[in-house]
């Protein structure tokens, strides 16, 4: 646990030094997207303390994609961040990873709430947050979908935000493999 969180801190350190810092070009590289989804899978199981079940489905042959690495580490991080703190105590997050015609398809879902219908078009943009979002237990001002949008456009992909049926929320990261 204290590498994990060893490394974190780094890796937080690093971006925020990117973020802050002069405007540095993207620094793509050839990431295992299987290794990628494990590591934060492991920091969110050790931050949630047993709280949630992530549930997770690997396509055995996901590719690995030219992307920024600590880009879509806190993109992935932020929604299932995200799933953890709308999802109530023993409920799960179903995680699921396939290889597509495009690339690759990463969808974060949870058993939420959700998102008011006329919220979802919103989604990703600095500083909103849905009116249901807002309280002091959820915390956040609004920045973690934007950081999550943004992150994955520049790794060259695209994300999209949906209710489920009957309740819950659901994130999809789309990379392309070119």
């Amino acid at each position: 646990y204290t590498q994990i969180i060893i490394g974190e801190a780094d890796r937080l350190r690093k971006l925020v030094d990117r973020m802050l810092g002069p405007r540095t070009q993207l620094q793509p590289t050839l990431c295992n997207i299987h290794e990628i989804l494990e590591h934060v899978r492991q920091v969110v199981e050790i931050e949630a303390s047993s709280r949630v079940v992530i549930r997770r489905d690997y396509d055995p042959s996901l590719p690995s994609l030219l992307v920024d690495r600590d880009l879509l580490v806190q993109a992935y991080l932020n929604l299932v961040r995200n799933a953890v703190r709308y999802t109530g105590a023993n409920d799960a997050i179903f995680i699921t990873a396939v290889t597509s015609d495009e690339g690759v398809r990463i969808t974060v879902e949870d058993e939420g709430p959700g998102v008011a219908p006329e919220a979802l078009a919103r989604l990703g943009e600095p500083f909103y947050r849905p009116e249901t979002a807002r309280t002091r237990e959820t915390g956040g001002v609004g920045l973690g979908l934007a950081i999550v949008r943004s992150s994955v456009a520049a790794c060259g992909g695209e994300v999209h935000f949906s209710n489920r049926t009957p309740h819950g929320f659901r994130a999809e990261i789309r990379l392309s493999a070119v």
